[in-house]
């Protein structure tokens, strides 16, 4: 019996031991306070430097956006350029060879190069040219804006053929209804 007297005294000092050095509710919710307070300040670190990111990130999509428009200018301002050169390389050759030259080209191309030309030279032109490819350009410069000096003149002057004028006056009747 001595010995699980012994033992029991052993385990009972050892439970009131344990009992002491348990913490009270107090500690405890103080301890979970601090860890929490702990966890409130790593979170709103995180939050500044993931806002420092987003307003870099906005700082570099405004400065290419910018760019963007940039260049996109820069390449109207070019393309500008290329077509008045052609226009004027338009201007300088004889009326029959030019005209051959626009039976083979891009429509689109060709209405901007028109548009940059003198409107009696390029009339004068375009009395050569195959009269479906006149129509197909002349649609084309009402469609991206282009009917300027150009079709007004050709349209009073009657440079071209009545099919082609026909279907100028509709395009422009079109247009007025828009």
């Amino acid at each position: 019996m001595g010995k699980i007297r012994k033992i029991f005294l052993v385990c009972f000092v050892v439970l009131l031991s344990f009992s002491y050095a348990q913490e009270s509710p107090f500690e405890e919710i103080q301890k979970q306070i601090q860890i929490l307070e702990k966890l409130k300040k790593e979170i709103e670190l995180l939050i500044k430097k993931k806002e420092e990111i987003l307003k870099k990130y906005n700082q570099t999509l405004k400065a290419l956006k910018e760019e963007e428009k940039r260049l996109l200018n820069l390449e109207k301002k070019l393309k500008s350029e290329r077509y008045k050169k052609l226009a004027k390389a338009f201007e300088k050759m004889d009326p029959e060879q030019a005209a051959n030259l626009i039976n083979n080209m891009d429509p689109e191309l060709l209405a901007y190069i028109l548009y940059n030309m003198k409107p009696a030279k390029a009339g004068e032109i375009l009395q050569y040219a195959n009269p479906q490819k006149v129509d197909i350009v002349l649609k084309k410069m009402v469609s991206l804006g282009l009917d300027s000096e150009l079709l007004k003149s050709l349209i009073c002057k009657e440079k071209l053929d009545l099919n082609i004028t026909s279907n100028l006056n509709q395009i422009s009747i079109n247009r007025g209804k828009k």
